[in-house]
């Protein structure tokens, strides 16, 4: 529960704010905190679209709350998308 407290914190609430330009922002705070979690594995697949969504949601309300509680919804579904994952393409990640 800590995890998506502190990363929101990071990516959406520190790296976000430090740029002045938006679009910057935006592709920075998401592309990094998905590289973070996956390096250039298939997983980043699962990571970066979520990353995407997470940053919309704080760029348009600009409240970490909100991004946090659909962080902490998104890893308690991570081993079913995990799953269906390798499903899809037969390898397993970790």
């Amino acid at each position: 529960m800590s995890s998506p407290l502190f990363e929101e914190m990071a990516f959406r609430g520190t790296i976000y704010r430090f740029f002045k330009n938006d679009k910057l922002a935006f592709i920075l705070a998401s592309i990094t905190f998905a590289w973070i979690h996956t390096g250039f594995s298939p997983v980043l697949l699962v990571y970066l679209p979520m990353s995407v969504i997470l940053t919309t949601i704080y760029h348009r309300r600009k409240v970490l709350s909100e991004s946090i509680l659909l962080h902490i919804l998104f890893n308690t579904f991570l081993p079913i998308m995990f799953s269906f994952l390798q499903f899809l393409t037969g390898i397993y990640y970790l």
